[in-house]
């Protein structure tokens, strides 16, 4: 897969890089695609079947930042995955050409016309659009009907598709919205089924108290990667985590990971996250952890005092030792590429 950014001259024009070269004709989806989830993955099968349908080189079009943070600055939002995740995930794909698009004022601003016109059809050279079914074009979403659309791409010449939902097992629409819902619930393997993938959560390794090694479990405090980037539920999450070593070399541990504000041991109510690994030694601080939360245990509690806390510790590793017996590592398959492939963004 190609990846091509596009950057505003000064002019204020959409331009391509000098060194980009892209076909006459090819067929392609819009969105922002947080998640790269199992409905965004049977749209993108569409956009495949239309592409050897035409025989035409199939692409993803899509945002450098979600539209919500150009349009309404002042609201907070949270990403099921940064930006390389998504292109990542998306470089699984066998898709051939991935456009990032600066979601800025001028192109917030853009009308339907000027969307499909300007940019898709005249720049990009779409002729054939396949459209999620619930995709928005334009300034303010006029291109709110799909009549609209389909309209305005046969006036340009455009072949017009427009995609089915999916639905999982429980009759739910695949959303990203779905997906943000259940990880702030603490359903991570719910999320995870709608994903196609385990959650996680990628940072370095950063210095912390030290408190957990007095107490027997010393822990790993993550700082994210990426400031928007969705927090799950506080509590206690069986995890797995993978880091590379300085020649390159991938290691990955099961361990218990802790997300919330410490109460028993601290009046500050600053958020951590931080990781016990099971049978580790040794020093990772500094190092770019990937961690998948795959089930969640417990709630975040308060103890009296610290015996108490040692010992709930203490069960929450045979619990999670348990829930991990049969669990295969899931750094052996996809989400091994977070760390040992990084995609150009």
């Amino acid at each position: 897969m190609d990846t091509i950014r596009l950057f505003r001259t000064k002019e204020g024009k959409l331009s391509l890089p000098t060194v980009a070269s892209i076909p006459d004709a090819i067929v392609a989806t819009v969105g922002t695609f947080d998640g790269v989830h199992r409905g965004h993955q049977f749209l993108f099968d569409d956009l495949l079947s239309k592409a050897r349908e035409t025989n035409l080189p199939s692409a993803v079009i899509t945002f450098d930042r979600p539209p919500v943070a150009t349009v309404c600055p002042s609201r907070p939002y949270y990403l099921i995955n940064d930006a390389e995740e998504r292109a990542y995930y998306l470089s699984l794909l066998a898709i051939d050409y991935l456009f990032i698009l600066p979601f800025d004022r001028l192109l917030a601003d853009l009308s339907t016309e000027e969307f499909l016109s300007h940019l898709l059809f005249n720049l990009l050279h779409v002729h054939y659009l396949v459209s999620g079914y619930d995709n928005r074009f334009g300034k303010k979403k006029e291109g709110e009907t799909e009549c609209n659309v389909e309209t305005l791409c046969n006036q340009l010449g455009m072949l017009y598709h427009r995609s089915s939902p999916a639905y999982d097992e429980k009759g739910r629409e695949y959303s990203s919205s779905l997906v943000r819902q259940l990880l702030i619930e603490g359903k991570v393997k719910e999320g995870a089924a709608l994903l196609g993938y385990p959650y996680t959560l990628i940072g370095k390794v950063v210095g912390g108290s030290k408190l957990g090694r007095k107490f027997g479990f010393p822990t790993a405090n993550i700082e994210p990667s990426e400031d928007h980037k969705l927090i799950p539920l506080k509590g206690v999450y069986a995890a797995w985590a993978a880091w590379l070593d300085e020649k390159g070399e991938l290691h990955s541990h099961q361990g218990m990971l802790y997300i919330g504000n410490r109460p028993s041991i601290s009046s500050k109510l600053e958020p951590r996250i931080e990781i016990n690994l099971f049978d580790f030694s040794g020093d990772l601080y500094g190092k770019r952890l990937c961690i998948a939360l795959l089930d969640y245990v417990r709630g975040d509690v308060r103890f009296e005092n610290a015996d108490h806390l040692v010992e709930q510790l203490k069960r929450d590793e045979t619990t999670i030792r348990k829930l991990l017996l049969q669990a295969s590592d899931p750094f052996l398959q996809s989400t091994r590429g977070l760390l040992t492939t990084r995609v150009k963004v």
